[in-house]
């Protein structure tokens, strides 16, 4: 289980047993591997976030176009930080962005901004559009040291 922990975890927690024994039912995923997993995901999802802002920051349309491609892979990682803390994820996206804030200091509502410009099918303007994105990257920076400085049990 030290490989792919969120996804065994987010397995455990989701599927339905049909019938017979219930497989997952004894399974435990060690949280450092999860912390390490969320570490390593975040990394690679701000680098990317940076990159795209680097070669799209004067095309108003790319960035919008990244930022929907990139924020819908944050979901997932935002209910497994939820999870290390000890809690069962809430339901709504954004209940969790609201839960994952609190519990790491962040900015709620910056990183609400980028799952709100996702549903837009065009970008809000040029200016909106760039102050969306940079504070989104923020937040992920500071939520990357955050997990980073996690010590678990």
């Amino acid at each position: 289980l030290d490989v792919f922990p969120i996804e065994w975890l987010d397995l455990k927690e989701r599927h339905w047993r049909l019938e017979g024994v219930d497989l997952f039912d004894s399974l435990v995923v060690p949280q450092t591997y999860l912390r390490l997993q969320i570490e390593q995901e975040l990394r690679g999802k701000h680098l990317r976030l940076m990159q795209e802002y680097l070669t799209g920051a004067g095309h108003p349309e790319r960035l919008h176009a990244a930022l929907a491609r990139l924020a819908s892979g944050f979901h997932t990682l935002f209910r497994t930080l939820i999870r290390l803390h000890g809690e069962a994820p809430p339901a709504s996206l954004d209940r969790v962005i609201a839960r994952v804030s609190e519990i790491h200091d962040l900015d709620a509502a910056a990183l609400s901004g980028a799952h709100r410009l996702r549903a837009l099918r065009k970008h809000p303007g040029a200016d909106e559009t760039r102050a969306v994105y940079k504070a989104f990257l923020a937040q992920v920076e500071r939520l990357t040291s955050s997990v980073d400085s996690l010590r678990l049990p």
